[in-house]
């Protein structure tokens, strides 16, 4: 689905689209390619107000986290350990949620396109 900021959504599940995947996307004028990035949001710890997840070595981030208030929390310029591995403190921010409804993370690329994998508790 997409909308009028800009933002196209595909649900991976039963699409046959997978990490590696190039995805043309089209407003009928201009048409541009999308590359579908391996990525995980594998957890957040309530209790230490962290998440982590992968991503590709090197990658550029944001995490977004909304708690059971519908709160949100993010932290932009992550980079993905040489591993490919990712972990935010949100206590180094300054930033401390709830328990959490929900969290993403956004993958993005060298021109500001971003992959998003989605966490739910």
């Amino acid at each position: 689905t997409a909308d009028p900021g800009g933002l196209v959504w595909f649900d991976l599940t039963d699409s046959g689209i997978a990490p590696g995947a190039t995805v043309s996307v089209t407003d009928g004028a201009v048409t541009i390619n999308l590359q579908v990035v391996s990525a995980t949001f594998d957890g957040v710890d309530e209790i230490e107000n962290t998440a982590s997840g992968t991503a590709p070595a090197g990658a550029w981030l944001s995490i977004n986290v909304v708690d059971a208030n519908g709160d949100q929390y993010w932290v932009d310029g992550v980079q993905a350990d040489g591993l490919g591995n990712w972990l935010v403190d949100f206590d180094d921010y300054g930033q401390e949620f709830g328990p959490v409804a929900d969290a993403w993370v956004h993958v993005f690329d060298e021109d500001g396109d971003s992959t998003l994998a989605h966490y739910t508790p």
